[in-house]
């Protein structure tokens, strides 16, 4: 799955050793969201709850690893571009998500959910930290 993701963000990159991203990688990035959520709308009611939750973690897992976009964009990037509209959404998918049993994700509480806890507070304090961020709007409050 995780491969899937890559493709879907990273494009011809996707599997290199070495990636090169320029300023237009945003909006690669904006893309590869909004057919993210074009195929979650799709699968999320036709598949298991765990299914889903992998899902929005293997892509929130790999905008987060490839993040040349949080600190290369263009001004308007989450105003006028859509950006910041779409981490919201993420984020409203990952307060769903964690409103539901440790059971139903397929992950234990041990481990599981304190360390995607951890990795969601992490991507926050990335997200937060974009230029302009607040200007622009872009926020990941995801509890």
């Amino acid at each position: 799955m995780q491969e899937y993701y890559e493709l879907l963000v990273l494009g011809d990159q996707a599997g290199e050793w070495f990636t090169m991203f320029n300023t237009s990688f945003s909006y690669e990035v904006i893309d590869a969201m909004q057919n993210f959520f074009r195929m979650l709308t799709n699968t999320k009611k036709k598949e298991p709850l765990w299914k889903t939750f992998d899902r929005v973690f293997a892509f929130t897992y790999t905008i987060g690893n490839h993040s040349y976009w949080m600190s290369d964009h263009e001004v308007g990037w989450g105003r006028d571009f859509g950006g910041s509209m779409l981490l919201k959404r993420l984020a409203k998918e990952w307060k769903e998500l964690l409103g539901h049993s440790n059971e139903e994700l397929g992950i234990d509480g041990v481990y599981g959910r304190p360390g995607i806890l951890c990795f969601l507070e992490q991507f926050k304090k990335d997200i937060d930290g974009i230029e302009d961020g607040k200007r622009e709007g872009i926020t990941f409050n995801f509890q």
